[in-house]
């Protein structure tokens, strides 16, 4: 799908329990998070993060956030499928500087949730494209450095 507008396409989002993920690639996602994660609950270090090796069929589902000093969130990695539902490239653009088609609040408040909680975040909605809709389900997941300090969010997304 091409999106010339450059913006999120959607239609609806909300804020949904972890155990409440209908999708199965967002229970993968989630799976995979906690079968990463340090026993003692704590989030896992992004040493351990190897989404190729231990779950290809999922890598075209992910993008890979980098958390910023001043709050915002730079997009490193964006898979195959996640670009192709959102329509353009958002590699190497902070997510202040998207067009989020009203989701900014939303997307932000996901993010910084799962920054300071150290835990998964999920949610669902529609992307809306004319005449057209995906169901889509998201799970920011974070990552840990050395010292304890949140500097990563996998995003993992699902569409139907």
């Amino acid at each position: 799908m091409t999106n010339p507008s450059n913006h999120i396409p959607h239609v609806d989002w909300e804020r949904v329990d972890p155990e409440d993920l209908s999708l199965p690639d967002s229970r993968r996602w989630l799976d995979y998070w906690r079968s990463l994660a340090e026993e003692s609950g704590a989030p896992p270090s992004r040493e351990r993060l190897n989404v190729i090796g231990d779950r290809p069929a999922l890598a075209p589902l992910l993008l890979w956030a980098e958390v910023l000093e001043d709050g915002d969130y730079l997009y490193r990695v964006m898979g195959e499928l996640v670009r192709h539902y959102v329509g353009f490239s958002l590699k190497g653009k902070k997510l202040s500087d998207i067009d989020l088609n009203g989701s900014d609040g939303f997307i932000a408040r996901k993010y910084a949730e799962a920054v300071s909680t150290g835990r998964p975040v999920c949610s669902r909605g529609r992307y809306g494209f004319g005449d057209r809709s995906v169901a889509r389900e998201a799970v920011v997941m974070p990552f840990a450095e050395p010292d304890g300090r949140i500097a990563h969010l996998l995003i993992g997304m699902a569409f139907k």
